[in-house]
């Protein structure tokens, strides 16, 4: 085996561990909770609503001008369908 591929074998190695330990962290940290009165919280209780496909919670986060163009309905099919 020649030197560079060694170097090469040793850095995918690494690579391969730092990607195993990213994923690991990731796996086991928790979401933190924001207050839904801030713009970071109402943006992250929006977005678990959709992922939740809520579409009555989803559609709660809109504006009243979005909620006078926008049915219901049309979330309803879009989280269904999306």
């Amino acid at each position: 085996m020649t030197r560079s591929t060694r170097w090469l074998l040793a850095v995918i190695a690494v690579v391969a561990v730092l990607a195993v330990v990213a994923v690991a962290i990731a796996l086991t940290t928790g979401e933190d909770e924001l207050d839904p009165g801030t713009p970071e919280g109402a943006v992250q209780a929006y977005l678990r609503a959709v992922a939740d496909r809520d579409a009555e919670a989803a559609y709660a986060w809109f504006s009243s001008d979005l909620q006078d163009r926008c049915r219901i309905s049309n979330v309803r099919d879009a989280l269904q369908y999306g």
